[in-house]
């Protein structure tokens, strides 16, 4: 498994490299990004995502106090 550090690093990497897609429409008039683009750089930053938070997994509920007492 990734560390947190790493996972964050990729995070930011690939959001970057997804922004730059789109900006450097701004250098080149002539640039479109692809719509298509997009589903593979949401399936990465969700992947990723989802694997900093236990890959969709809950945690378990704490044992209920004895009222008892």
């Amino acid at each position: 498994m990734l560390n947190d550090r790493v996972r964050t690093i990729l995070i930011v990497a690939v959001s970057l490299v997804w922004v730059a897609n789109y900006t450097a429409s701004i250098i080149n008039p002539n640039y479109k990004p692809d719509p298509a683009i997009n589903a593979p750089f949401l399936a990465v930053i969700g992947a990723l995502v989802a694997s900093g938070r236990g890959g969709g997994k809950s945690d378990p509920k704490p044992p209920k106090e004895d009222e008892s007492e």
